[in-house]
């Protein structure tokens, strides 16, 4: 059939559509454009779940240019990883070469839908969704990003289960990237939302900002500031200027007309420095805070007061070249800024934020849910940040609210230190509180499900503090840390429910640890599966880049997983505690193919067999390159008392010619690999000996898994 038909045939159709890859089954069509037609399908491979299918048309399909759009929204998307911002699951090539791309599905109506027209949008409404949308598009911007093509069609509304409204940002079809080649005659973009630089063919990073500043403006009257074709504001700066706002809505603010007429200057020069000042002044001119909340900002001259304290820190943000810890800190910002429990507390004046060097303090007064509300928020978005890797800890405490040397709100006295000392004892993804939180929580009502008691833990200097997990299926880390079952534990917390395994379940746990942390309902948490007798060491080994003309730097070695820079080269060191059988796989993304891939690291030849004390290298020869791409690398290292038979059919097959390793491209190859770790994968416990660099890794059962995720960027 062909590309103006109402249904396309795809490979492997078996339905009114079709199904690509024998895995996205195609339901509806949802849009069809010059260049694409996009369609909602499900995912046969998880769970059904609705997913989108962008897919090139024959005569696009031709075209070097649109087929060059087309790899640069699939690449700034997979660049970008922000909550705002659709995220892409999978690409690839039909048989008859169109170009796919497959992406989140966002239930919700367009910002288009959303607009009154003639009215406007409340004031608190228009506040909070242009400061997600500036959140997102800053984060593009930080990637050397332009989305090109702002428009209220371009800009999903989701509602969430409590009522509030999650904005997501689609189409990077004319997304610009930097580092690409941008040159040609071609303007990309919507008339009514383009800056004149834009339409000169020069956009910059200002040029989102004033498309931003038109949709506020459209929310905020009902109408657009130009409309039709009027051509010459493009190039005549008197033509250009904005007309009023206030004349369209009595109620707005002359603040508030300012900052749309500085976002909608006709030079970039002239507009906010950067986005996310714009989306900060429109912010603080449609929600002022009152004479009251300007008052509760300042400090109180002396006195205690109850603070509800949220300390927060990047793990191994030492380790990263500065630039680095630059800009992981204004992401975190960024996340923490689009919180809705972050900018109640804050608008009320309700908030002091702290910098601490490797993340930040927030010190919330008044409600002592906020705290917890706003971590859940933190880490539901940054899963889609994995390489923000987060850890944090909630105490509740008095606090004195002081002035620092630049007269600006500050806190101190022990229910900040506290909190710090809750923080210390998380791992990666944790969020843990202190009892004294916990039981507030509870007693509130409805956190019963989200807590898991602990235990104790020794703290700074000599402090024993009883400490909870807070988890929900959105946020945070269901494992318990390592140091869990190796302290005197308390007892249960005051208030079980029955639902807390349904809570690790709907996250995808598997049902032993889920079983695990039902034991600790009834009592202490019992170590997994009985006494650990089993296990193996690793460490790993980098190799930083080498500057040309200076010698390479000496490799080092560190005890668990770390963020690469490109360039950077990695090894695993394993060592064996008996003997027993070693297997190693990498599980990735073949770019060639578009889909996931396992490949057998080790052994790569001869047997598994490996004696008691050995130490093994992976790969045994070079090492693991990073390349500029941003992505995740996956190696699990799996020890067997036996020989595993399901690992030692696959290590067997015949080696890929490109690669000289063992590779898996095919969901019926992979599904044995994936099924055996899976089963085995959360029976181990894992110890970090920062003095011998390695982690310690350990189970009770005769085979033992250990998943290593490798963060580049």
């Amino acid at each position: 059939m062909g590309d103006n038909d109402k249904t396309i045939e795809f490979t492997g159709a078996t339905g009114s559509l079709g199904v690509i890859r024998d895995r996205y089954e195609i339901e509806r069509e949802l849009g069809r454009g010059g260049m694409s037609v996009v369609y909602l399908a499900r995912d046969r491979q998880l769970a059904n779940r609705q997913v989108v299918v962008k897919l090139l048309l024959e005569e696009s399909s031709r075209d070097d240019y649109v087929r060059r759009k087309f790899s640069h929204e699939m690449e700034a998307l997979s660049r970008i990883g922000h909550p705002g911002v659709v995220e892409v699951l999978d690409f690839g090539s039909l048989p008859g070469g169109k170009q796919f791309l497959v992406m989140q599905f966002v239930p919700g109506d367009n910002l288009r839908k959303l607009i009154h027209e003639g009215g406007g949008m409340s004031f608190a409404r228009v506040a909070d969704l242009v400061t997600q949308i500036c959140s997102a598009l800053a984060a593009a911007h930080e990637k050397d990003i332009l989305h090109r093509d702002i428009k209220p069609e371009n800009i999903m509304v989701k509602r969430l289960p409590d009522g509030r409204e999650h904005v997501v940002l689609i189409d990077f079809g004319i997304a610009r990237i930097k580092s690409q080649d941008s040159t040609g005659t071609k303007i990309a973009g919507s008339l009514s939302y383009m800056a004149p630089e834009h339409f000169a063919g020069q956009p910059v990073a200002a040029s989102d900002q004033f498309a931003t500043a038109v949709v506020a403006f459209e929310m905020l009257t009902g109408k657009k500031p130009w409309d039709g074709p009027a051509m010459t504001r493009f190039v005549d700066p008197g033509a250009a200027f904005p007309p009023s706002a206030r004349g369209l809505r009595a109620e707005l603010s002359e603040e508030t007309e300012a900052v749309l007429v500085r976002g909608l200057a006709f030079k970039p020069e002239d507009r906010y420095p950067r986005i996310s000042d714009f989306a900060e002044a429109l912010r603080k001119a449609l929600v002022p805070p009152a004479s009251s909340t300007q008052e509760a900002r300042r400090p109180a001259a002396d006195g205690l007061q109850m603070a509800h304290v949220l300390f927060m820190d990047l793990i191994g943000f030492s380790t990263l070249p500065m630039e680095s810890q630059r800009k992981y800190l204004r992401e975190l910002q960024q996340v923490v800024r689009a919180c809705p429990a972050f900018r109640e507390a804050d608008e009320a004046g309700n908030l002091v934020s702290l910098p601490t060097g490797d993340g930040m303090a927030l010190a919330f007064f008044g409600d002592p849910t906020a705290p917890a509300r706003c971590a859940l928020e933190i880490g539901a978005q940054l899963r889609a940040a994995p390489h923000l890797r987060l850890r944090m800890g909630i105490h509740s405490g008095p606090v004195y609210r002081v002035a620092d040397i630049n007269t600006n709100s500050n806190v101190a006295g022990g229910g900040i230190n506290l909190a710090q000392r809750v923080m210390d004892a998380a791992e990666d993804g944790h969020i843990l509180v202190s009892k004294t939180v916990a039981d507030t929580l509870i007693q509130v009502g409805g956190w019963g499900d989200y807590l898991f008691d602990l235990g104790q833990r020794t703290v700074k200097h000599g402090v024993q503090m009883h400490l909870y997990n807070l988890v929900s299926a959105d946020a945070g880390n269901m494992t318990p840390p390592s140091w869990v079952g190796k302290e005197t534990l308390a007892p249960p917390p005051p208030k079980v429910s029955s639902r807390r395994n349904l809570v690790y379940a709907g996250a995808g746990v598997a049902l032993a640890l889920a079983a695990v942390w039902g034991a600790s309902r009834t009592g202490g948490i019992p170590s997994i599966g009985g006494a650990a007798t089993h296990g193996f060491d690793y460490s790993i080994w980098v190799q930083k880049k080498a500057v040309e003309g200076k010698p390479t730097p000496p490799a080092f070695k560190v005890s668990k997983e770390m963020l690469f820079e490109e360039g950077h080269s990695m090894a695993i060191e394993v060592q064996t505690l008996e003997a027993g059988h070693l297997y190693a796989f990498n599980e990735g993304l073949d770019p060639g193919k578009g889909r996931k891939t396992i490949a057998v690291l080790h052994p790569r030849e001869g047997s598994s067999a490996t004696p008691a004390g050995a130490i093994v290298r992976i790969p045994d020869q070079n090492w693991f390159v990073f390349d500029a791409a941003t992505g995740r690398e996956v190696v699990s290292i799996v020890w067997s008392k036996q020989a595993a038979p399901e690992l030692e059919a696959v290590r067997t097959l015949p080696v890929s010619p490109n690669q000289n390793l063992v590779v898996l491209d095919t969901p019926e190859a992979m599904a044995p690999v994936l099924a055996f770790l899976s089963k085995y994968e959360s029976l181990s416990s894992e110890t970090v000996n920062e003095e011998a660099r390695h982690t310690e890794v350990r189970s009770a059962s005769p085979v033992v898994v250990r998943t290593i995720k490798l963060e580049h960027h």
